[in-house]
């Protein structure tokens, strides 16, 4: 049993945040239409889960929720400002747009006790991951992060390029199905350049996208010669290629690049790869 202090949650709560204690909350039948219960969307577990959060369980050290939208995401975003006890916090697989993206943006600025983060699968858009992506030039905690099958295309990558040039803490990064050209890998190519904390990074190409030969070529001399550049190991570098143009599908690596940083496969799930481990560099 949790008991949160009213005072403490109501004097600076967004209006959306239920102010009942969980013993006490009233239902959202009783609060139809009185606007604590956006979308009907806080159900006892929620409500359970928030208080829990602003309390600073201590025993709430990782967390993962489905049916999950903007409303949920403003409200757990506003808790992680003062949280300093979750590590892990799984929300991918639901229905975020920007909106949810950047309250937990907003809370990255400041949380620096959360190390993993899984926004993969959701609806986000350029203005979400670019928002995401200024946190990250603040943020000290999160050594992994997906930004997985969203909904951003160039602009929100070439935003999280410039957050990654700063960040000196993220260790994994999972992007991909986001319209991956010849400019996102020249974009990703640029972040590497200067970023000395990742040390694995997997990219998955939608079918709507086409990647040229010496866009590849350029990505993958960045990815070899990262070492001597920066005395920084990028263990795993996995990019899984739909289509690329002038060079007759999946590419033949140069012998005096290939290093043991270098996986191309045709197709992949890289939640697969995070989660067992199925796929090793070559």
């Amino acid at each position: 049993m949790f008991v949160v202090q009213t005072t403490s949650i109501v004097r600076n709560a967004p209006s959306f945040i239920p102010t009942a204690s969980p013993q006490s909350a009233p239902t959202k039948e009783s609060d139809a239409g009185k606007g604590r219960w956006p979308d009907a969307c806080w159900t006892d577990e929620m409500v359970d889960i928030y208080h829990r959060l602003r309390a600073n369980d201590p025993t709430l050290t990782q967390l993962e929720l489905y049916r999950f939208g903007d409303v949920e995401a403003e409200a757990v975003g506003w808790c992680l400002k003062t949280n300093t006890c979750l590590r892990v916090l799984e929300i991918g697989f639901n229905h975020i747009h920007d909106r949810g993206a950047i309250a937990i943006a907003e809370a990255l600025r400041t949380n620096t006790t959360l190390e993993e983060l899984n926004l993969g699968c959701n609806k986000i858009g350029d203005a979400g991951v670019t928002a995401i992506a200024d946190a990250l030039r603040h943020n000290t905690g999160l050594s992994w992060l997906s930004l997985y099958a969203n909904d951003y295309r160039l602009p929100g990558l070439r935003a999280l390029g410039e957050g990654l040039k700063h960040n000196t803490r993220l260790k994994e990064l999972l992007v991909g199905c986001n319209n991956f050209d010849d400019t996102c890998a020249l974009t990703l190519a640029d972040a590497l350049e200067t970023n000395y904390s990742l040390e694995s990074v997997i990219v998955e190409q939608d079918e709507g996208s086409a990647l040229h030969a010496d866009a590849l070529a350029h990505l993958q001399h960045v990815v070899a010669r990262r070492p001597e550049r920066c005395h920084a190991v990028l263990e795993t570098f996995i990019l899984g290629l739909r289509r690329l143009e002038g060079g007759g599908g999946v590419p033949l690596l140069d012998p005096a690049l290939v290093d043991e940083t270098l996986t191309y496969l045709p197709w992949f799930d890289p939640l697969a790869h995070h989660r067992q481990e199925q796929f090793v560099s070559i």
